[in-house]
């Protein structure tokens, strides 16, 4: 049931990402990074690419990485104010699921700096609930492209 309602949320990401793009303005992106998580004593590096839409102030991305031989794939909702000209803010939640069934909800937040109409730098933190605790941790760095 647990990966039922997870494909049913990252379909409903999917087809809010299509309708959000499909407005006249540049708002979909796709971003590439990495970083490490990290709690409960240990760390590991991780490689992550995410793609989503946003209108002015809600966003959507279907995200996937890859760490430690076990791929992630998760969505997103993100909230903050988009029309900006250069800081966007935003905070963010979702939930993942792992190629060995694990499943999982995050929050968060992060900050895309706008260096062009195309281009940005991104950075986030995200908390991620294992169904144990919320001991692990994740800090995420990249770049993200607008279209």
């Amino acid at each position: 049931m647990k990966k039922i309602i997870m494909l049913f949320f990252v379909f409903s990401l999917v087809v809010l990402s299509a309708n959000l793009m499909a407005q006249e303005r540049k708002k979909g992106g796709i971003s590439f990074g990495g970083g490490f998580f990290f709690g409960e004593g240990n760390s590991s590096p991780f490689g992550a690419v995410s793609l989503g839409s946003a209108s002015k102030f809600i966003g959507a991305e279907v995200n996937g990485g890859y760490i430690e031989g076990v791929a992630v794939i998760g969505g997103n909702l993100l909230v903050g104010k988009f029309e900006s000209k250069n800081l966007l803010p935003y905070v963010t939640g979702g939930i993942w699921t792992t190629t060995f069934g694990g499943f999982g909800f995050n929050v968060g937040g992060g900050l895309k700096i706008k260096l062009s109409e195309v281009f940005a730098i991104r950075a986030e933190y995200r908390r991620y609930f294992t169904g144990e605790d919320w001991g692990l941790n994740a800090l995420i760095g990249g770049i993200s492209l607008f279209f």
